[in-house]
């Protein structure tokens, strides 16, 4: 088995979305400061981490997109949203520039033989990614499925699906038509994943399994594909 890490590294003040906080990886205690208090050569060091839910590569629980007072958290969410069967559907080239509609998925499946069964979870290559990070356009000029192509996969029982830019839409829908869809179906997507090239066109197992925050809105993950 081959395991492929879709994640980003969580750094101190990398660059974020427009008005997000910046993550912040602190010494909290250094083997300089801990060394004196043993009388063996033992000492250790650790890390204040702070971060929003939404840092990195990091899935969207209901709660953020969706009011209702019963929505979901990170932490209620089912195991199961978060790993499993899997594919990764080529779209570097679509219809309409920056944009992933029905047609373009479509045409990506038949590209390399794919299929999408219910239960799937299905990852989008649009190799912006490599492109753009860390630049500013990776936060202001990625690709984005539309509404239609949201809806499309929520009646093929795909359970969550993956991009690899900030948002799961376009950055010219105001409204996050595909936040929405996610709200009225109960899908679930993921966002900034990394390495996609390597697993393009391709069927594995996927594992991005979230931390359990009571009341989280989301929560960064450590994306992998399990290749056999």
């Amino acid at each position: 088995m081959r395991l492929i890490d879709l994640s980003r590294s969580i750094s101190h003040r990398e660059p974020g979305n427009a008005g997000a906080v910046p993550p912040q990886v602190w010494p909290w205690r250094t083997h300089e400061e801990t060394k004196p208090l043993y009388r063996t050569d033992y000492s250790f060091t650790n890390r204040l981490l702070i971060f929003g839910d939404h840092t990195s590569t990091h899935v969207d629980a209901p709660l953020h997109f969706d009011a209702r007072p019963d929505a979901m958290d990170i932490a209620d969410l089912p195991l199961e949203r978060f790993y499993g069967p899997a594919i990764c559907v080529d779209v570097t080239e679509t219809t309409r520039p920056g944009w992933i509609d029905v047609t373009d998925i479509e045409a990506g499946l038949r590209k390399n033989g794919l299929t999408i069964t219910p239960n799937d979870i299905v990852l989008f290559f649009t190799d912006h990614y490599r492109k753009t990070y860390p630049r500013p356009e990776f936060f202001t000029d990625y690709p984005g499925l539309t509404r239609d192509a949201a809806l499309w996969l929520s009646q093929r029982g795909v359970r969550n699906f993956g991009v690899e830019g900030p948002n799961a839409g376009h950055p010219s829908d105001p409204e996050f038509e595909v936040h929405v869809v996610c709200r009225d179906t109960g899908m679930i997507h993921m966002e900034g994943l990394a390495n996609l090239d390597q697993v393009a066109g391709q069927r594995f197992t996927f594992s991005g399994f979230p931390l359990k925050i009571r009341d989280g809105s989301g929560s960064p993950i450590r994306a992998v594909a399990l290749l056999d």
